[in-house]
């Protein structure tokens, strides 16, 4: 039986993605402290979960990072938290 991928590959709107790169755009334009992609399959969304001092305006970062990356690859919903839990290595769960 197939259940799905095991890695951070997505497919959406018929183009592969790795989470990896869009996370790297979106650090590289340090605008956010830390941050997280994830995809929501019920909504077919690419989802960021950011940590950031303070709220985002969401067209300034959709447009630093679509200077870095396709814009099939921008996520559709920004969540700002003000910490994401990380484990002792320093990643995210």
């Amino acid at each position: 039986m197939y259940v799905g991928r095991v890695d951070s590959q997505i497919k959406h709107n018929g183009y592969r993605i790795e989470y990896g790169e869009i996370e790297t755009a979106i650090l590289g334009s340090n605008l956010v402290d830390n941050c997280c992609v994830l995809y929501n399959n019920k909504g077919k969304q690419i989802v960021l979960v950011y940590q950031a001092e303070q709220e985002l305006n969401v067209a300034v970062l959709r447009k630093a990072i679509g200077e870095k990356i396709p814009k099939y690859m921008l996520p559709i919903v920004y969540l700002r938290e003000s910490s994401l839990h990380q484990n002792t290595s320093g990643k995210i769960y």
